[in-house]
């Protein structure tokens, strides 16, 4: 699955950031800025998504 990764990593930060503080929140920042985190996960595996794949996609 090929992924819009600045977008996606918005959406998991946003996910961490509404978490109240503790443990999960902790371990979700952990994760979002090591070494695992969605730059690892995602690598190789977006697509560029730029205005030309805009229009392609808003046709339909």
């Amino acid at each position: 699955m090929y992924l819009e990764h600045p977008q996606l990593a918005a959406e998991i930060r946003a996910a961490a950031i509404i978490k109240p503080p503790g443990k999960k929140r902790e371990a979700l920042d952990a994760w979002f800025s090591g070494p695992e985190g969605p730059q690892a996960l995602f690598a190789g595996r977006v697509l560029p998504f730029d205005d030309k794949a805009a229009l392609i996609w808003a046709r339909g």
